[in-house]
């Protein structure tokens, strides 16, 4: 009798440590990739040269969601791994279509003098048609940069004219009143920033 009772008290035990364990589970807070800006920090007005060669101004960012990256098309590493990660998070939010029909995602191109608007469609549709790109010139680039908070610094080019752009990785969120929103640190895990865009965009 009082090993069953014994018995009983371990398999009371095992099962109270898994219902409290799930609980927990379920209460404990996933993880957050986004920084939330409250409130949202206003952008200056500015003109650059979207893809289709027009004009690509502040008000182009209103009436949806935009991501905005700071980049160049010769990036030989972290520009095309982001686009890449961006699209998986694309990729998780398909059966949300009124997520992916209001959000777009736009690389602003720090290398104006590589980087025609012409060579910047080709290179942002290669990861996604609906991708878009803009670039300007040095005076626009630093102050839509230092409104975004992105830091870049184009080097001297070599003998052979080659030269590299060092850049900051964050992506921003821009509101639809052409805001920012939120900033990702780090864009990688796409599961979560799927969900951190769904949640803000819901919100």
């Amino acid at each position: 009798m009082k090993r069953f009772r014994f018995a009983i008290l371990i398999i009371l035990a095992l099962v109270g440590g898994y219902y409290a364990g799930t609980l927990f589970q379920k209460k404990a807070p996933p993880p957050v990739l986004a920084s939330m800006l409250d409130p949202p920090k206003e952008i200056r007005p500015f003109e650059l040269v979207g893809g289709d060669g027009e004009k690509f101004t502040l008000e182009d960012f209103k009436g949806h969601w935009t991501l905005v990256y700071f980049g160049y098309t010769y990036c030989p590493d972290i520009c095309p791994t982001t686009l890449m990660d961006i699209s998986r998070a694309y990729n998780r939010l398909a059966d949300k279509p009124e997520i992916l029909n209001n959000l777009k995602t736009l690389l602003i191109s720090v290398d104006p003098d590589r980087d025609t608007p012409t060579r910047l469609q080709e290179y942002v549709t290669f990861f996604r048609d609906d991708y878009i790109a803009a670039t300007g010139d040095k005076e626009a680039l630093a102050q839509v940069a230092k409104d975004f908070s992105a830091y870049y610094k184009v080097h001297k080019p070599d003998e052979n004219g080659n030269y590299p752009v060092d850049h900051s990785s964050i992506v921003s969120l821009v509101n639809p009143e052409g805001r920012i929103q939120a900033i990702f640190m780090n864009v990688t895990e796409a599961p979560q920033f799927a969900s951190d865009l769904a949640g803000i965009m819901d919100s």
